[in-house]
């Protein structure tokens, strides 16, 4: 729930469902009461959702997060949230997106060194 002091409070709701296009055939308040539950369901959550089903004025959407093996390709190399998978409500893209580009500056100059000794060598040879 995110407070606002010029506008109502804002609730940001999120559930994992194996079928993304099954929780758009039926309407939000529907599908989310599913995905939590009949109740009882508590003060916070109980009032949430009776506003959701009150409410015209709603947003809902799926995310997704994306899933592969690599976060390299060739010459293109993914940082910060591209690379990490953040998700919408972890709120740490920007600390991860620093920690990334740290992590990727320490793994060029290790293998820039490791590069260096190679042509050093050779040279010697």
């Amino acid at each position: 729930m995110f407070a606002f002091a010029d506008q109502s409070p804002t609730i940001l709701m999120g559930y994992r469902t194996d079928d993304v296009d099954a929780e758009f055939t039926e309407p939000p308040a529907v599908r989310v009461r599913k995905a939590f539950g009949r109740g009882p369901n508590g003060y916070t959550l109980g009032a949430a959702l009776e506003v959701l089903e009150a409410t015209d004025e709603l947003l809902f959407d799926s995310v997704e997060q994306v899933q592969r093996d690599r976060c390299r390709k060739g010459r293109v190399v993914l940082i910060g949230d591209s690379a990490w998978r953040v998700t919408l409500y972890a709120g740490m893209g920007v600390s991860a997106g620093l920690a990334g580009a740290d992590l990727l500056l320490r793994f060029l100059r290790t293998r820039n060194k490791s590069a260096r000794r190679k042509e050093i060598d050779i040279a010697r040879a």
